[in-house]
Parts: structure tokens; C-alpha cells; sequence
């Protein structure tokens, strides 16, 4: 018996590293086991039947029964004019449209849903429809909602683990692609009460994500990659507050460059439980951070195991430890999981780690500066990943508006909670004997001396705040053009050196807003 087991372990390791070394794909499939879920029909399966006319093969949940419109127990759409769909593979048709056809005979309609399914029959779609809109609240995103049976507690840690599928393209020839955009950001929102669903039909100009409404605030966002199949998310958050109602999908960014283009993709399986329950397939980091990176991450331990290490699903070769160094490199960001091989051909895959890197250390608030007012000068701290900002005087604004002459700083913490403190010397000083002087001849030979024409300050520590210089030839050609006061003339015109002579210039230029200063005289030119 014991040498049966031995040969059994033997084959299991055999085929696990057989499989790591071809470079599998995607993480090989395991029994998955999850604590309970505080979510109601927390896999989809639950559903009040398939409609007959609906071409999504399922339904649109919560609405019209004569339009697609079925129930699914627990689940909900925000609102009326926000369609939620749900899809079960027993609700298939038998033609190329099917979202579960992957033949393509014809190359429209929704992105095909990967197969096989992660969790039995049912699961859900989530849009986005991008239309040349102009900001993120004019676009039109779906989401799903459940009012939770026990809320969650405030300043209680909670894991929500889910299936994200990507779908594989089918919309050739269509006037507005359909489509399964890589990679794609899933938020997770929460509000205190528990309204009656789905909500009342809002305007377009309230459109956009969930904290556009009254009521909601966003738990935690993750960003997912991936190709044709199936990844597993995972987020942690702590609520602020009591949460009774959740609501899942796209988060609240904006991609204005993806103009007509309607983007879904599937989810299946929602696990939704404090973080405790989730220990077992859990991987924490032993050392770095996402502020100074040198991340070490660490998988789950279990005695006799062997373990494979995947980023964004494809094999790492060689990270067969439960220990892995993340390469401190941008490349390396991404959801990072452990196979880990057991006996009895039995495995188990963690739960993934979103490995982030700070990009704060890039963040400056500029350069010294002078100016001739005070309110000439707003400083500008704004951070695409910012999450909050606080000025030497409390402020929490991105921009700050300069009173006096001073060292102005602020300091900066971003999503990950990494934080930089940037400072500024700022320099009033009075600008009404600041002028500019024009030299009246000058001589481009290359000797090292006067070679360029270009206009003098008599205040060097004040930047112009405008300014503009053309030089013309004597049939009125303008044989050069310049808006940096630093940036002169050469005498060159398409690249030759043009003949001695006399030339016309106009410069205008402020030190302070509104007060324009314009200048027109003649420069001779000598080689």
C-alpha cells in the first residue's frame, strides 16, 4: 500500500512539472473549495427559466417579461435603464449568434463566452458602452446589486472572490464592435440601506459608475488580463461603514479613447466572506511593498506539497517554491497565484495576489518659480493614481492658489497608500520695471560671438508669460517664428543662411495677464 502511494505521489509530481515546464496556459483546473458566501445564489443557478424570445440565451433580469425580462433570486439591477443579463448554458440556441457558438460562421453579435463554464450552468454579463461621450458620467454602465440578508460590518476585513471571462471577439462587420476589452477594471460598491429594486430610471447626465448616485461608495477595485477564457479576481476592503446592499462592475474610470465600442464580459461564482474564511488560499507578502517594491511573496503552507507560480495565468518557469521575488520592474505588475500539487492527484489554487507598483517617485510640484502677483500663480499637484492630497496649511485640494512668497509643499498618497511630500519656493516680486530690449544688428558667422538674434530680459528670475517674435524679410515673408523668449534667430530660412540686409521684426509679449506689450522695429543682419 504504502508503495502504491509513493507511485501515485510520483505521478502526480511528474505530470505537474511535465505541465509547468510546456508552459501551461492557464492555471490547470482544481477542486476548488470557498467558504461560505454571504451572497444569495452566489453562482447564478437559481433562475426563473429561460425566455423564449430573449436572444442572450437567459434574460434580462428585473425586466419586462414581455421584452427578455426573467427573475433571478437575490440579484437585481440598479436601475430601469440599466440592463442586467443573465446567460445559463441550458438556455443555448442552435445558431451562430449563440454567445456559445465558437465556429463564427457569422462574425456578429456578443463576444463568444469561454468554455467550460467555471461553476455549472448560470452566470451574468457586465457592459459598458462607450459613444464619443465626453465624460465618465455620460457613459452607460451595468451593473448587478443585491441587498445583503446580514450587512457587513464596519472596520471588518472582507475578501470578494469571483470568475471573470473574457470573451472571444465575434463582431466583424458590425457598426459598433462588441467586444471583451484586455485589460479591464471590476470595482465593488456598497451603500448603508437596502432601497427596493431597481432603482428609479436617472437621466443621461447621471450616468457613468455607481458613485455617481446618491448612496454608494466604492469597496475596492482590481484590474484584470487576460485572453480568450476564464481569470479569478479577488479584492479585499474594509468598509468605512455598515454595508447592506453591494453592487459589481466596471469601476469608476474613464477611457474616453474607445469611442463606439460596447464592452462585456462574463462573471460567474461570487464568493463574498471575511477574510479569516479565505486563509487557507491565501498569499501574503513577506517583505516589500508596492511604495518601495522588492516584493516577496509567500503561498499557503502545506507539508509534502510541490508548488507552480502563474502571472495573469501563464506559467513562471521556475518558481517552484512557496517563496517568489517579484522583479522589481512595471512589467511585473499583475495578479500573481500558486498551484500547489498535493497528494492523491489533488491541488489547489490560491487566491490571486494583484501585485501594483507605486509610480509616486515620478511625482514632482515643479521647479522653483517667481511671478510678478501672487495670483498668478496656482500650484498644481494633480496625480493620476492620487487618492488624496494635503497642503502645508491642511488643504485637500489637487491645486493650490499661491497668496504670498513663500516654501509651499503637499504631500501626496496614491491608491496603493504610498505617500511623497514635494515642495516649492515661490517668489513675488514687483514686475513693473521688467522689460525686454532688442538688439539692432547682429552677425550669424559661427565665431562664438552675437551669432543669434534674439530679445534680452532685464528680469531674469521673472518668466514671460506670453510671448511671440516673427521675423520678415523685406517683401513681408516671415522667414522665422518663435514663443520662447530663450529661442533666437540664426539667420537661417529652410535651412540656408539668408543675405545680409535689414529685416523686420514684431514681438509681443506680458508679464502679467492682460497687460500685452508689442514691439515692431528692423535687425540687420551681417555675415
Amino acid at each position: 500500500m504504502a508503495f502504491i502511494n509513493f507511485l501515485k505521489r510520483s505521478i502526480s509530481i511528474a505530470l505537474f512539472i511535465l505541465f509547468a515546464v510546456q508552459g501551461v496556459a492557464q492555471l490547470p483546473a482544481c477542486k476548488d473549495s470557498f467558504p461560505s458566501s454571504l451572497l444569495l445564489n452566489s453562482s447564478f443557478e437559481q433562475y426563473s427559466g429561460c425566455h423564449p424570445t430573449d436572444a442572450r440565451e437567459g434574460g434580462v433580469i428585473d425586466y419586462h417579461p414581455n421584452f427578455g425580462g426573467i427573475t433571478v433570486p437575490g440579484w437585481h439591477s440598479f436601475q430601469n435603464n440599466s440592463n442586467a443579463y443573465y446567460h445559463n448554458y441550458n438556455c443555448r440556441s442552435n445558431n451562430p449568434y449563440s454567445i456559445f457558438d465558437t465556429v463564427f460562421t457569422v462574425y456578429k453579435g456578443d463576444p463568444a463566452v469561454p468554455l467550460p463554464l467555471p461553476d455549472s450552468s448560470g452566470f451574468i454579463a457586465i457592459s459598458q458602452q462607450i459613444h464619443n461621450q465626453t465624460s465618465e458620467k455620460r457613459v452607460n454602465k451595468g451593473y448587478i446589486t443585491q441587498c445583503l440578508s446580514t450587512p457587513l460590518l464596519a472596520r471588518q476585513r472582507y475578501t470578494f472572490s469571483f470568475y471573470f471571462g473574457f470573451g472571444k471577439d465575434k463582431s466583424a462587420g458590425a457598426v459598433t464592435p462588441v467586444v471583451s476589452l484586455n485589460p479591464y477594471s471590476i470595482a465593488i460598491f456598497g451603500r448603508q440601506d437596502c432601497p427596493l429594486y431597481p432603482l428609479p430610471e436617472l437621466p443621461d447626465s447621471a450616468l457613468g459608475c455607481l458613485t455617481n448616485r446618491p448612496g454608494w461608495i466604492q469597496l475596492a477595485t482590481v484590474e484584470l488580463k487576460g485572453g480568450y477564457g476564464w481569470v479569478q479576481g479577488i479584492m479585499e476592503f474594509t468598509p468605512s461603514i455598515n454595508i447592506s446592499t453591494i453592487g459589481v462592475g466596471p469601476d469608476c474610470s474613464f477611457r474616453q479613447y474607445l469611442k463606439d465600442t460596447t464592452a462585456i464580459h462574463y462573471m460567474d461564482k461570487f464568493v463574498l466572506a471575511p477574510k479569516a474564511d479565505f486563509s487557507f488560499k491565501t498569499i501574503r507578502a513577506v517583505s516589500g511593498s508596492a511604495c518601495n517594491g522588492n516584493l516577496v511573496l509567500k503561498g499557503p503552507d502545506y507539508p509534502n506539497a510541490t508548488y507552480q507560480w502563474y502571472k495573469d495565468g501563464v506559467t513562471i518557469a521556475s518558481a517552484t517554491s512557496n517563496i517568489y521575488a517579484v522583479p522589481n520592474t512595471t512589467s511585473a505588475a499583475g495578479n500573481y497565484a500558486v498551484n500547489i500539487g498535493l497528494s492523491y492527484n489533488t491541488c489547489i489554487n490560491t487566491l490571486p495576489y494583484a501585485v501594483t507598483f507605486s509610480d509616486l517617485n515620478k511625482f514632482s510640484l515643479g521647479n522653483d518659480t517667481t511671478a510678478c502677483n501672487a495670483t498668478d500663480v496656482t500650484l498644481n499637484a494633480t496625480w493620476q493614481n492620487a487618492d488624496k492630497y494635503r497642503w502645508q496649511d491642511g488643504s485637500t485640494n489637487a491645486t493650490f492658489k499661491v497668496t504670498s512668497s513663500g516654501t509651499y509643499w503637499v504631500e501626496v498618497t496614491d491608491k496603493n497608500g504610498c505617500s511623497k511630500r514635494d515642495s516649492v519656493k515661490v517668489t513675488i516680486e514687483n514686475c513693473k520695471e521688467c522689460k525686454i530690449y532688442i538688439p539692432t544688428a547682429f552677425t550669424p558667422n559661427n565665431d562664438g560671438t552675437n551669432d543669434t538674434f534674439k530679445a534680452l530680459q532685464n528680469c531674469n528670475n521673472i518668466s514671460v508669460l506670453s510671448f511671440t517674435m516673427r521675423i520678415y524679410n523685406r517683401w513681408g515673408q516671415v522667414v522665422f517664428k518663435s514663443n520662447d523668449i530663450n529661442k533666437g534667430w540664426d539667420g537661417t530660412y529652410k535651412n540656408r543662411l539668408l543675405p545680409n540686409g535689414v529685416y523686420i521684426y514684431t514681438i509681443n509679449y506680458s508679464y502679467k495677464p492682460s497687460e500685452s506689450v508689442f514691439k515692431k522695429g528692423q535687425i540687420v543682419l551681417l555675415k
